[in-house]
């Protein structure tokens, strides 16, 4: 499940919210959030979930992205883009992300945007094809694999300075290779 929304406030991940997500887990059922997009170092709800994968976004240079929050509970990171960041390998580029979007009367249409939901649905897509190759795989081993197969962030980043992105920027080509040798 991949869930690219959040709270704008604080809101803890207790009750009903905290067994929802827990019983989702339980039965094998992968959960990918985005980790909100306000600049705190705090978890949106709901990827401070237990369980939950929460991903943060980074800008075309492989940093945390200005506007992504991060924190404890961050899992891994993924590119997510960056108005405020223009690559150094092609300075035209604003490093955002070309999605689909359908507006209030239902036109669809494609548009350059920025979030970490844009970096949440990169990880879940990966996910999926971890499922196509193992079908029975569990959310705990996803999350190792992931997390273990990572490209560490560059010395001097804030991410790698300060910490809060989790364990790396995703690497597909690594985790879908250690997901293969799980056969």
């Amino acid at each position: 499940i991949n869930l690219s929304l959040g709270a704008k406030e604080a809101v803890p991940c207790t009750g009903g919210y905290a067994s929802i997500f827990e019983a989702a887990v339980s039965r094998g059922i992968t959960v990918i959030a985005a980790a909100g997009n306000d600049s705190r170092a705090s978890l949106s709800f709901p990827g401070n979930c237990e369980g939950v994968i929460s991903v943060v976004a980074t800008h075309a240079e492989g940093d945390r992205a200005s506007y992504s929050n991060y924190g404890e509970g961050t899992v891994l990171a993924a590119p997510g883009g960056d108005q405020n960041v223009a690559s150094t390998e092609s300075p035209d580029s604003r490093g955002v992300i070309l999605s689909t979007w359908v507006d209030a009367t239902n036109s669809s249409e494609y548009r350059l945007d920025q979030g970490t939901s844009m970096a949440a649905p990169i990880v879940s897509g990966i996910v999926a094809l971890m499922y196509s190759m193992q079908p029975n795989i569990k959310p705990e081993r996803v999350k190792t694999i992931l997390q273990s197969s990572v490209r560490p962030f560059a010395a001097g980043t804030n991410c790698a300075i300060s910490g809060g992105c989790g364990a790396g920027i995703v690497n597909a080509q690594q985790a879908l290779a250690r997901t293969s040798a799980l056969r």
